[in-house]
């Protein structure tokens, strides 16, 4: 439920322009991996029991659908609109996991690390 709060928290305290709410959810979802890079790991990493409990089912249900209604607005890519949730989610979901990991980091002083807001794609709006 944490998790789906801070990207609803990240979400509201921008407008309402589509673009603008994608990347502050997707802005929520690193600050999340971020602060809670244990139970992030967990969340995404592990094939126990969690994966059968009710509770982590719904609130994982609950998480994607912020994810999903924030792609609405946008005209579907060619993979279809399940596809530009996964495309979104699996960006989103690499970036973080590559800041976590210290992947992100310099290799030289001249590399210039992109941040997300660089690299999410522009979308058509429907």
């Amino acid at each position: 439920k944490i998790f789906t709060n801070r990207m609803i928290e990240e979400r509201e305290k921008d407008g309402p322009e589509p673009h603008t709410r994608l990347l502050a959810i997707c802005r929520g979802y690193l600050h999340f991996a971020q602060e809670n890079e244990a139970l992030f790991s967990l969340m995404f990493t592990t094939h126990f029991e969690i994966m059968e409990d009710p509770d982590f089912s719904i609130n994982a249900a609950a998480a994607y659908r912020v994810l999903a209604e924030s792609c609405t607005p946008f005209e579907p890519l060619k993979v279809g609109a399940r596809g530009t949730e996964v495309i979104i989610w699996s960006l989103v979901h690499g970036f973080a996991s590559l800041q976590l990991s210290g992947s992100l980091g310099a290799s030289d002083s001249s590399s210039i690390i992109p941040k997300f807001e660089d690299i999410l794609p522009k979308l058509t709006l429907r």
